[in-house]
């Protein structure tokens, strides 16, 4: 509603009520004087009844006036007013309702926590398309709402943060090759997170936190990666193979060098056995040893010199 609208209604209401009020203030000087009117108490009766009328449309007018006039600010919300010619003439911060002249516009601005998720095409340090979702969650200054709105616009978001928004996060993937940029996810979210804070505070806008929700690559490079990382696992896994069969043939080496060297040493004492037996056998050693076996058996031993019947063998003396 313009001034103009606004001062012609509630004069218009005004005025009905002043006239309205005149009206039924007036009466006819005496009874014949009434009764000379078109048709005496009726007519009286009639001008009372549009008496009343005119102050009641009057009172209405000025009170729809006066309710176009209530604004209601939401709690954690910056009220904006701006003058017909666009210029913001004041700010009102609070909750419940206000009275602000109805020619009058009110924007109201939230600096409660906000968030907004967008996705975002970036490079790597060899050009290779990086897809990103990404989230900001931030909240604005009351105190600089009216500052915002004055210096930048009603479109302040577009214009200050949407625009860092898509520019910050490539200056930070291209510092990185496609297969350094999962890793350093990180690093790369910290980075653009400070940069966002440094370049909005000026405005009155506090980034909260900066949130890398998903990283993408184009299929084919998924595809090579993913073959890549085959090969590589199939070259392992050869390279532990050989490796597996070497350390079994030394293993087998080994346990033959050292079977060898049990049968060296084994037949080495055998042979010194054997030379101490040898050494040790006497003819009087081996009577003894064959008297005792026979002993065993029952078998007497008889030597070859005696004779079948007894006696002593001839000796020729």
């Amino acid at each position: 509603m313009s001034f103009i609208a606004f001062a012609v209604i509630f004069g218009a209401g005004l005025l009905a009520a002043v006239v309205g009020y005149a009206i039924h203030a007036r009466r006819p000087d005496s009874p014949e004087a009434a009764r000379a009117l078109l048709g005496g108490r009726v007519v009286v009766a009639a001008r009372r009844r549009f008496a009343i009328a005119i102050p009641v449309f009057g009172a209405a007018l000025i009170l729809l006036v006066v309710f176009s006039s209530l604004t209601s600010i939401p709690s954690g919300h910056v009220a904006v007013i701006t003058s017909p010619g666009g210029k913001i003439i004041g700010e009102i911060t609070g909750n419940g309702y206000t009275m602000v002249a109805p020619w009058n516009h009110v924007e109201t601005v939230s600096y409660k926590q906000q968030s907004f998720t967008y996705k975002l095409d970036a490079f790597s340090s060899e050009t290779q398309d990086v897809y990103m979702d990404a989230t900001i969650q931030y909240r604005l200054d009351p105190k600089q709402v009216v500052g915002l709105y004055s210096n930048v616009g009603p479109n302040w978001f577009s214009i200050v943060i949407e625009r860092r928004l898509q520019q910050f996060p490539k200056d930070e993937t291209v510092k990185y090759t496609s297969v350094e940029i999962a890793p350093n996810r990180e690093r790369i979210r910290a980075a653009i997170k400070v940069r966002l804070n440094t370049e909005l505070t000026r405005f009155g806008i506090q980034v909260d936190d900066y949130l890398i929700d998903n990283i993408d690559f184009p299929v084919a490079f998924k595809q090579a990666i993913t073959a890549k990382q085959v090969a590589t696992q199939d070259a392992l896994k050869s390279q532990q193979l050989v490796q597996k069969a070497k350390f079994e043939a030394e293993s087998a080496v080994q346990a033959a060098q050292g079977q060898a060297q049990s049968t060296l040493i084994q037949a080495a004492a055998d042979a010194k056995k054997n030379r101490l037996i040898a050494e040790s056998i006497t003819p009087t050693l081996v009577e003894y040893t064959k008297a005792q076996a026979l002993a065993k058996a029952n078998t007497i031993y008889v030597p070859a010199q005696w004779t079948a019947f007894g006696g002593a063998p001839n000796t020729g003396r």
